[in-house]
């Protein structure tokens, strides 16, 4: 059966055949389309966390290690603003960020954790200490994938 409003000059759509399993097991389809949004859902989150966060901290430390030299004070503390472009710190993006990300308390509290000395680096204006974030955000992004693809939101991944 076709939609009502459509005119049907692209073709009638054909339907998937189904998969049923034994009485009582979960809808194939429906955990298949869970899958997708919920990898959409974390692939967009981790890509504002990468652009935002990520990606502002660590330049200013690529940066100076790219142009050589001791940086000077609070030269890698970066410059961050909020959704509606008010200045905000790196604990507040966090936060924010954070509470609207998976509840995945293994990988996300391990990111966190390494975002706190990464800051403390920057005020300290140790590159390598800046720079490790990266990694701590490439860790984060496989444990979430790694979750997803076992079809469980796994407190420890």
């Amino acid at each position: 059966m076709g939609c009502p409003d459509c005119s049907g000059r692209a073709g009638a759509r054909q339907r998937s055949p189904r998969l049923r399993g034994t009485p009582g097991e979960s809808d194939l389809y429906f955990e298949y389309d869970f899958y997708i949004i919920e990898t959409l859902e974390t692939d967009r989150w981790l890509a504002r966390v990468r652009h935002d966060l990520v990606k502002r901290l660590v330049w200013p430390a690529r940066d100076r290690r790219d142009l050589g030299g001791v940086p000077t004070p609070g030269e890698l503390v970066a410059t961050l603003v909020d959704d509606e472009g008010a200045p905000t710190t790196a604990t507040a993006l966090w936060a924010g960020l954070k509470a609207d990300g998976p509840s995945i308390a293994g990988p996300v509290a391990r990111f966190e954790a390494a975002l706190a000395l990464a800051l403390a680096a920057a005020a300290a204006g140790d590159l390598d200490g800046v720079l490790a974030l990266e990694p701590a955000f490439d860790e984060l992004a496989r444990a979430l994938a790694r979750s997803l693809d076992v079809g469980t939101l796994d407190e420890g991944s």
